[in-house]
């Protein structure tokens, strides 16, 4: 794949939790210190499904390089604005090459 067509920075927010004042877990996002070059990719039907089923906003796909330590619980923001999330498990493509990840827009931060 060309390293041309990578042409959208993701930067992932985790999730982190803290106790609160009543001693309820309170969870609050935290930037990931590595960004990551992403390329769009239309998401096929069944992603699309999958996504609108939990949102109302449409879903797509963004193809990343293989990293090991994403998970379906992070967020990520494209080129800096809006805030999304990952609608399913990152899947594996080729022998951890990229990683494709399904998203849809969070309504609510």
């Amino acid at each position: 794949m060309n390293s041309g067509e990578f042409d959208r920075l993701l930067t992932f927010k985790v999730p982190t939790g803290a106790r609160g004042s009543a001693g309820s877990q309170k969870y609050t996002w935290a930037d990931n210190a590595e960004l990551s070059w992403a390329k769009y990719m239309p998401a096929t039907s069944s992603e699309v499904d999958a996504a609108l089923a939990r949102y109302t906003t449409a879903a797509g796909v963004m193809r990343i390089r293989y990293r090991s330590d994403v998970t379906a619980s992070w967020r990520f923001t494209i080129d800096g604005a809006g805030l999304y999330e990952l609608v399913a498990s990152p899947v594996e493509v080729g022998r951890r090459e990229y990683l494709d990840l399904a998203y849809a827009k969070v309504l609510v931060p």
